[in-house]
């Protein structure tokens, strides 16, 4: 169970690396809309409070493995 934060890039392990007792895999990549209520998006800024971002990370993989009795789970999110 791991939860991190990144500044670089992210790439999604193919699913033959995977572990063999997985099920599932899930993976959500967000992007920027170049359009956000009408205007158009030129560019998207925000900070991350790195200690409670991991915390909040940390705290909502642990949550996961619980609730759903995962063998494993990983989180990351890029700032």
């Amino acid at each position: 169970m791991m939860f991190e934060l990144t500044d670089q890039p992210i790439f999604v392990k193919r699913m033959e690396t995977l572990d063999k007792r997985a099920g599932g895999f899930v993976s959500f990549e967000g992007r920027v809309r170049s359009v956000n209520e009408g205007k158009t998006v030129t560019g998207l800024e925000y900070e991350v409070y790195t200690a409670l971002a991991l915390t909040e990370g940390q705290a909502i993989v642990r949550e996961a493995v619980t609730k759903f009795g995962l063998f494993a789970a990983y989180g990351v999110h890029r700032h």
